[in-house]
């Protein structure tokens, strides 16, 4: 993945922004698709992670570690698999939202970037290893495929470790992609309030109709190496 694009550094002069030449630019803003495929994984991932937390194999012994390995290497498993499957439609919009980003975060004065650039440098340090490690998990496939022993197992046990090694970008996702949307709100605080207004609106005509948004459903998924993470 190439490194995110940077324009000209420019500074706030309120509902606009300056460039270095004195003229006036509007800020950079988000698509709406993006940010509505961002918040829904967002919410997915809490509801993932809110069931794993919640799961009985969560239940240590004296010294902190899973009383039953197995059944905690079940339960990881499924929050990595369905963390993925839950990341795959936010996947090929990842680039361009981290390049926005990129661009918002030179709407804003120097004083205030620092804090933002950390958040988005993470976050694109996170969709790196995910796409090293998809391509990597591609190339095993296919390899056991020219050898011919891609079997049930085989796949089983290379999906497997490809959602054990993403999990940690995964998580970095789950817990901190929130910072591309308030970027944005920061950089556009009258479009974010009227996508706000408009969410709402909508919100309310779904909970109407009993339209209710759910995380996909855990299912069962090979076995993982017992450990504690």
């Amino acid at each position: 993945m190439e490194d995110l694009p940077r324009s000209a550094p420019v500074t706030s002069t309120g509902a606009g922004r300056s460039s270095p030449e004195g003229t006036t630019i509007d800020p950079i803003t988000q698509p709406d698709v993006h940010l509505a495929r961002l918040d829904r994984f967002l919410r997915q991932a809490e509801a993932i992670m809110t069931a794993f937390e919640h799961d009985p194999a969560q239940q240590q012994d004296s010294d902190g570690w899973p009383k039953d390995g197995e059944a905690y290497g079940w339960a990881a498993h499924r929050r990595d698999r369905t963390l993925w499957e839950a990341f795959r439609p936010l996947r090929e919009h990842a680039g361009a939202m981290l390049a926005t980003a990129a661009a918002q975060l030179n709407q804003l004065p120097d004083v205030s970037r620092g804090a933002w650039e950390s958040r988005i440098t993470a976050l694109s340090q996170a969709a790196e290893s995910l796409t090293s490690e998809h391509d990597r998990a591609i190339d095993r496939l296919r390899d056991h495929l020219v050898k011919g022993d891609a079997g049930v197992a085989t796949v089983d046990y290379v999906l497997t470790e490809f959602y054990d090694e993403a999990w940690p970008a995964l998580d970095t996702w789950a817990a901190g992609a929130s910072a591309v949307i308030e970027l944005n709100a920061a950089v556009n605080p009258q479009a974010t309030a009227e996508r706000q207004r408009t969410g709402t609106r909508s919100a309310a005509r779904g909970s109407s109709s009993g339209t209710v948004a759910t995380a996909p459903a855990p299912g069962p998924g090979p076995a993982r190496r017992g450990g504690h993470r």
